[in-house]
């Protein structure tokens, strides 16, 4: 018996993982509501609850697999690759998402750098943010200062297609230039 009951609650939370991915990627962040999830899933509210913590950690979750995508993407490149290569290839799927839906991007920055509560995902997510840092820090050769520059400006750079003051379909150029720039001061100053 304790089989099935496993079986079924393994397939519940698909079901709710399933439905936050489907949700979240059409719809912002701010106007999905647990009833709409709870619906996408098949459940009801009260027993939508039994297997997700709350929206918030939902949407980390859906979120989180940018960030791993962004870590694993730079790893797949050869050793040759230059920094630049394997920068823009770290910022690729987080460039993209953002393309595709820019306020849930700085919805989920927003959610696991300040938002309030804990739980498995944000504690996840918080942990890819640090990886994240570590991986740029990495191909800088260790120069902990840049990789923390770099990924502000591309934090950054998401907030500002956020809230309207560069368009989605210029970011790409725009964190490649920042890149570029940061990058030839750090040639510049013989490190």
């Amino acid at each position: 018996m304790t089989g099935k009951r496993e079986a079924k609650r393994r397939d519940k939370t698909e079901r709710v993982l399933h439905a936050a991915r489907e949700v979240f990627s059409n719809a912002p962040f701010d106007s999905v509501t647990t009833a709409q999830l709870a619906a996408e899933a098949g459940l009801t509210t009260g027993t939508f609850f039994r297997y997700a913590i709350s929206k918030a950690e939902l949407f980390i979750y859906t979120y989180s697999t940018v960030l791993e995508q962004c870590i694993e993407q730079t790893r797949a490149l050869p050793p040759s690759a230059s920094r630049r290569e394997r920068i823009r290839a770290l910022a690729d799927p987080m460039i993209t998402a953002t393309e595709q839906q820019p306020g849930n991007v700085a919805a989920f920055q927003r959610e696991v750098l300040f938002g309030a509560g804990s739980g498995p995902n944000r504690d996840r997510a918080l942990n890819l943010v640090i990886d994240l840092e570590r991986e740029l820090k990495t191909i800088l050769d260790g120069d902990r200062d840049l990789a923390h520059a770099l990924y502000a400006t591309l934090y950054m750079a998401i907030v500002r297609v956020a809230v309207g003051t560069l368009r989605p379909e210029d970011l790409r150029a725009n964190i490649e230039q920042r890149v570029d720039f940061l990058l030839g001061l750090d040639e510049h100053s013989g490190t």
